[in-house]
């Protein structure tokens, strides 16, 4: 079934949004557009969505009747980017004004934290495309088919599943030492309530959040963070990698220290929040982004999800 949606590209830019390092399995077709599988929280279902995107208005194809109420959840739609903006201080450095006007439409998402977290198990020293196979791997081994899909399409896997999952045949996708980390960390999801206690973090503290994903196997600080943000609704969080770290090393030192040194984790994510305040999460995806597309990587990750 197909249905439209109005809004701008300036509210909402989904290949951007979808590109910019926060999930890995939306893939790019003429006849669908956008798509992935979702899990919907609420009907818990996998839905199918694919989502094509003119100026102001989204041309939606779903298995789905409440997909758009998905849509609007996922792209976390109940908050306007102007408030973002606002909230996370966007006019207070030249470099993230710059990027937000260059890159509006970019949102930070609200992903289901079993596919977010086990994905980001995926990504340690890894480049995006070896992530990319890796998590489609993951879903063609153990994942299921969407019924009433267009296209044929596997959903995300449940805990259950991987944590029966072979370490061979995770090392055949391409996760090498990470396999027994993707089986271990289910294991342990189970023991502590299974997908809905890892779903529960979404109502609990930052901190305590990113604690609980920490005592995960395969979890440091960067993934428990990648999860927080993208998940788990925790907009405070900054995860860092070598980009991050670069951007504030050049533009944000003064304000971590009043030196040049070279800042912890703790520090980096210290002076986001205290120049942008509780969405600091906001700020560090824009500038991570803007780093992505002045270094080339954003337009050849568009080709490899491009079929």
């Amino acid at each position: 079934m197909k249905h439209t949606f109005e809004i701008s590209r300036e509210e909402l830019n989904v290949e951007w949004s979808v590109v910019c390092g926060q999930t890995f399995r939306w893939t790019y077709s003429d006849t669908n557009g956008w798509h992935t599988t979702l899990f919907d929280s609420v009907s818990h279902q996998n839905v199918f969505l694919g989502i094509r995107q003119t100026d102001d208005r989204l041309l939606v194809t779903s298995n789905s009747i409440t997909c758009i109420d998905l849509l609007r959840s996922y792209f976390r739609l109940d908050t306007t980017l102007a408030e973002a903006y606002d909230l996370f201080g966007g006019s207070r450095t030249p470099l993230l004004s710059h990027a937000f006007q260059k890159f509006s439409g970019l949102r930070v998402l609200r992903q289901d934290p079993v596919e977010c977290l086990f994905s980001f198990i995926c990504t340690s020293a890894a480049p995006l495309h070896r992530i990319r196979k890796s998590v489609m791997g993951i879903c063609e081994l153990y994942g299921e088919t969407v019924p009433g899909s267009p296209t044929a399409i596997y959903a995300f896997p449940t805990v259950e599943r991987l944590a029966a999952a072979s370490d061979p045949d995770l090392r055949m996708v391409g996760l090498g030492y990470r396999a027994k980390f993707i089986v271990q960390a289910a294991r342990e999801i189970n023991q502590r309530g299974g997908e809905p206690w890892l779903r529960s973090l979404r109502t609990v503290t930052y901190s305590d959040a990113k604690r609980a994903l920490m005592e995960l196997t395969g979890v440091g600080d960067k993934i428990a963070d990648c999860v927080c943000l993208f998940a788990l609704d925790k907009d405070e969080a900054v995860p860092v990698d070598t980009h991050v770290r670069r951007l504030v090393v050049r533009d944000y030192a003064v304000a971590i220290d009043g030196s040049r040194s070279i800042p912890s984790n703790a520090d980096i994510a210290t002076a986001f929040r205290a120049v942008h305040t509780n969405m600091a999460g906001w700020a560090q995806q824009y500038l991570f982004f803007a780093e992505l597309y002045e270094r080339g990587s954003w337009g050849s990750y568009v080709k490899l999800c491009s079929q």
